[in-house]
């Protein structure tokens, strides 16, 4: 038996050496099977249900990830010990500048540590400052360029198709992402999710994602709540806007 262990430890093993390798030449294409977990999770809490194709490595700290049946690209970036996705629909337009109006998230954790009203005003400020320094500002008179959201789970999983439905906007539909053995089960976010989404106003579109895998809700002063969520969002809003996008 303990042959046996150190066989499959050698396997492993030789495995990480493989991806380690790989990642460091850059630009490579990597086997689905050799994607570590963390990669998987974070694929996970980005798009749930998607199934992983394959994979390109243009460093350690950054991988793009090919997505069964959807229309779009997804990164996976590591920064500072953290896992950031992110899903770009590489069909729709998303300006470089512009105005924005937040949907009003609705409550999705019955945590009683979790106080929504403060956490919703922390983010929406957080938000704010960050995006306007690439030219976004919130929309006054006219109708708003992008639509903002954003939702977390922390006590259990939550059904994405039921977040999608309560904002009002779309998640591009992933053909295949559902095991055929399994059709009915809920696509699920999981633990410790913080996702931000922009929507197109006009569609009713989800365009573009970023979902952060960290526990920003902790027993923690009021400053470091705030502390935490801004440094979250200014992490994640680091990947937008996308270099390329269609134009209109």
């Amino acid at each position: 038996m303990e042959t046996l262990i150190q066989f499959f430890i050698l396997i492993g093993l030789g495995i990480a050496v493989i991806l380690v390798i790989v990642i460091a030449t850059g630009g490579r294409s990597i086997s689905r099977y050799l994607l570590t977990k963390d990669i998987f999770d974070t694929v996970n809490k980005t798009m749930p249900g998607a199934r992983v194709a394959n994979a390109a490595a243009s460093s350690h700290n950054e991988i793009e990830v090919e997505l069964v049946g959807l229309q779009g690209k997804m990164k996976v970036y590591r920064r500072s010990g953290l896992m950031i996705g992110v899903f770009v629909d590489e069909s729709a337009f998303i300006p470089q500048e512009g105005t924005f109006r937040f949907i009003a998230p609705r409550a999705i954790t019955s945590d009683p540590r979790v106080d929504a009203a403060a956490f919703d005003q922390r983010f929406k400020a957080a938000f704010t400052t960050i995006i306007a320094e690439k030219g976004f500002t919130p929309a006054e008179s006219r109708g708003p360029d992008l639509l903002i959201t954003y939702h977390f789970a922390l006590e259990g999983p939550v059904d994405d198709a039921q977040i999608s439905n309560s904002f009002g906007y779309q998640i591009p539909e992933m053909i295949g992402a559902r095991s055929d053995t399994s059709p009915e089960l809920p696509i699920l976010l999981e633990k410790a999710s913080f996702v931000i989404d922009f929507i197109d106003p006009n569609g009713k579109k989800l365009i573009w994602r970023a979902s952060l895998l960290t526990n920003l809700i902790v027993e923690a002063s009021d400053e470091e709540r705030t502390r935490r969520i801004n440094d979250a969002v200014k992490k994640m809003l680091t990947f937008f806007p996308p270099k390329s996008s269609t134009r209109r």
